[in-house]
């Protein structure tokens, strides 16, 4: 099963169902995303819209630096 599609280099997420995505996917904003990282150079500067739900599409772009998720070096032993 895809997940995302590219439309004219728009990347389209499906839903999450019931909060759940595939392993290897999470739930971001209603939607299933891949991983922990920022698809984004600029993550930074926006940080502080992460919390702010207007701002769905930065936290599906910026997981990292919204802490919507952590990677396994992230984490204390």
């Amino acid at each position: 099963m895809r997940l995302q599609y590219t439309i004219f280099h728009e990347t389209i997420f499906l839903a999450c169902v019931g909060g759940e995505c595939p392993a290897g996917y999470m739930c971001v904003c209603d939607y299933c995303c891949e991983g922990c990282r920022d698809d984004c150079y600029d993550c930074a500067l926006y940080s502080q819209y992460c919390t702010n739900t207007i701002y769905c599409e930065l936290r599906q772009k910026c997981q990292r630096t919204c802490e919507v998720c952590m990677d396994e070096e992230d984490e204390e032993p």
